[in-house]
């Protein structure tokens, strides 16, 4: 049985084909191991990418305008064996990992979600 994936990066936009690409990256390595995570945290960008190591390259889209850089921003991070997609849009940040081993895949994404504690709402009545 064969499977054929076809990735059309001419038809996507910049974010579009970030996303594309990690996908793409996980089915070159093999990686058959997924885990997502989704969170709003007043975190940074830098303060996660402290918490993967080691990265072997990066892909990065950023906005134009520089003052939007800092919470707009979609990142992968290779790390061999391991693929990680980090997407912020204000403070909502998507975290999608890709690996060949559950347990390193569980521990780089166990790092992540330490870097990004959840925003506590200043009023109790919120949900």
């Amino acid at each position: 049985m064969n499977t054929n994936v076809n990735f059309n990066l001419e038809q996507l936009g910049c974010k579009a084909g970030i996303t594309q690409r990690f996908y793409q990256l996980a089915l070159t390595k093999n990686l058959h191991e997924f885990s997502v995570h989704e969170v709003r945290s007043e975190a940074n960008m830098e303060a996660t990418i402290k918490a993967i190591s080691p990265i072997k390259e990066s892909y990065t889209h950023l906005p134009l305008d520089a003052s939007k850089r800092a919470q707009n921003q979609v990142r992968i991070f290779d790390l061999e064996d391991t693929i990680i997609l980090i997407s912020v849009w204000d403070q909502y940040y998507t975290i999608t990992g890709a690996g060949e081993a559950r347990e390193k895949l569980d521990e780089v994404m166990s790092n992540i979600r330490k870097a990004l504690p959840p925003t506590k709402p200043s009023d109790p009545n919120t949900v």
